[in-house]
């Protein structure tokens, strides 16, 4: 008996130092050191994870999948005062537009954040990033209002973009009615909710809505060329390959001649001096990162006030995952501290 626990300890201790190393070794890449977890995701998704541009299954068997498993991913839930959820129809089309309306415990009337969650405008929802409503809502004592858009391919392009600025629209004009400050309002997304978070910020300076601020986590700027720095680095084996991005875009922009327009690719804007103060955060290993890098610098150069956390070692989608990425949480953290900032 003794000489089995003996050998099962060496076995456990044997596996446990392999695996070390594999990480160890998988951390090591020709442009710079992983982040050890990241390393870890990685090898095992090299094993387990069929990228999106080649999984034949229905896009919408592969929503279930995907919400199936960041709810697996997602911590604990965090406390807020009150979760419901509100609808509004949009003045263009006859769908409803689902709100998830997260309340802080302190009292009102609360600023507001309006988030648009990603998921390449095709497999995102409300359920996959509840975790950052809830993280955003509790840090920053702010009304958090998630937008249940539509999403690509049974709605492409601007059907997203129109919904995350009719929601912004309705909720500044009802903001009195959910216990809000219409006038204390900052927008907030990650990836391609990034990117609406970003054309809904241009399109309300049109509008004269005011904006306090935006939160930006590796958020896509740009659709009509994949060919930069970074998608050639990171095109394959750092989660979020160059054929996914090109899934997406070809999901939700179906029309060539769409994707040069601001709308989706902002960074083709001549100025960005419509934004309000930024937030934004990059990741090293992702295909997003030359163009998050290149939208700071083109902010700054209009005289937007940006603070820029450009994360070493992550991957794309690190806030998604705080089950694994403890520094996501941390991003999160951090820009809700920004946004509480910039709403008194």
């Amino acid at each position: 008996m003794k000489k089995i626990i003996a050998w099962s300890g060496a076995i456990v201790f044997l596996l446990t130092a392999v695996l070390f190393i594999s990480v160890e070794v998988n951390r090591r890449t020709l442009h710079g050191k992983l982040d050890r977890r990241a390393a870890l995701v990685l090898m095992i998704a090299r094993v387990a994870h069929t990228p999106l541009h080649s999984d034949s299954r229905p896009v919408g068997v592969i929503r279930k999948s995907v919400s199936k498993s960041s709810r697996l991913l997602q911590d604990s839930k965090v406390e807020v005062g009150r979760v419901y959820d509100h609808s509004f129809r949009h003045k263009k089309y006859s769908e409803k537009i689902i709100l998830r309306v997260y309340e802080p415990k302190v009292k009102g009337p609360w600023p507001i954040i309006i988030y648009y969650h990603g998921g390449g405008w095709v497999i995102g929802s409300l359920e996959s990033h509840d975790h950052v409503g809830r993280k955003l809502c509790r840090r920053s004592a702010s009304l958090v209002v998630s937008v249940d858009y539509r999403l690509a391919p049974e709605y492409p392009y601007p059907a997203a973009m129109d919904d995350a600025l009719g929601a912004l629209a309705w909720i500044y004009k009802n903001a009195g009615s959910m216990g809000g400050d219409k006038n204390r309002i900052a927008l907030a997304g990650d990836s391609a909710g990034g990117n609406l978070a970003i054309v809904t910020a241009l399109e309300a300076a049109v509008l004269q809505i005011p904006l306090r601020a935006a939160a930006l986590f590796y958020p896509v700027t740009e659709i009509s060329s994949l060919n930069r720095e970074s998608y050639k680095k990171y095109s394959r084996g750092f989660l979020l390959e160059k054929k996914d991005m090109q899934w997406f875009i070809d999901q939700y922009v179906p029309d060539l001649k769409d994707r040069l327009n601001p709308g989706v690719s902002p960074l083709h804007l001549n100025t960005l001096d419509k934004m309000p103060d930024v937030y934004i955060a990059t990741a090293q290993f992702d295909v997003l990162h030359d163009e998050g890098i290149l939208f700071v610098e083109k902010m700054k150069h209009a005289g937007v006030s940006v603070k820029h956390h450009d994360v070493p070692g992550m991957v794309h989608g690190f806030i998604s995952y705080p089950r694994i990425f403890g520094l996501g949480d941390d991003i999160i953290t951090e820009a809700s501290l920004y946004l509480k900032k910039k709403l008194r």
